[in-house]
């Protein structure tokens, strides 16, 4: 009986250990998916430029400072439906790959209350490709909530990330014309604490 007694109170010990340490990653903050967006400029025929963004957002900061952002890539929109079913389908390849995902650490202590500007490093995972980026962010926080802008646009080269083949595809269906080789990405967050 004793022996029964000490395995279920080993028990109890572990399940209230994991309890314990979920609990240490609940979430901080929740993003506002209506009132955020990701948005990116892409170039064509050497000169014109559109604005491009994505209607499905949806992310967390953990209370240990984890922010994790996934983005429905199924939900491009450039405004025009069949460059948005082409992109799905050749660029983002939304079959494979449904996800776009966005993860950082940051230091919720270090954060001060009204407006600062921080420089942090993050993790783009793109088509299952991680790619390293420095985010340069306007960051204001309030007692309800956090805003996270982007200063500069975040700079990427098709290339490098593994679009290069996705481009060139678009380009050939769009009548052979020279799509431009790098993005400027912003983004406005808001997340709810």
């Amino acid at each position: 009986m004793g022996r029964q007694i000490s395995k279920w109170l080993s028990i109890l010990g572990v399940a209230t250990c994991v309890a314990v340490a979920g609990s240490a990653q609940a979430q901080w903050a929740t993003l506002d998916s209506e009132n955020s967006s990701v948005t990116y400029v892409s170039t064509k025929l050497n000169d014109i430029s559109e604005i491009h963004g994505f209607d499905s957002i949806s992310g967390s900061i953990s209370d240990s400072g984890t922010v994790n952002i996934s983005i429905d890539a199924a939900s491009v929109n450039s405004n025009i439906e069949l460059r948005d079913d082409r992109m799905r389908e050749f660029l983002y390849e939304v079959t494979a790959f449904p996800e776009i995902g966005i993860s950082a650490e940051i230091d919720l202590e270090a954060l001060p209350e009204g407006t600062s500007q921080l420089e942090f490093p993050a993790i783009v995972n793109l088509k299952g490709v991680e790619i390293p980026v420095t985010v340069n962010a306007f960051v204001s926080r309030s007692d309800s909530a956090i805003a996270v802008s982007s200063v500069q646009p975040i700079l990427l080269y098709v290339a490098s990330v593994g679009l290069a083949e996705g481009v060139a595809k678009l380009a050939e269906l769009a009548g052979g014309i020279t799509i431009g080789g790098s993005t400027a990405v912003n983004f406005s967050l808001s997340f709810d604490l």
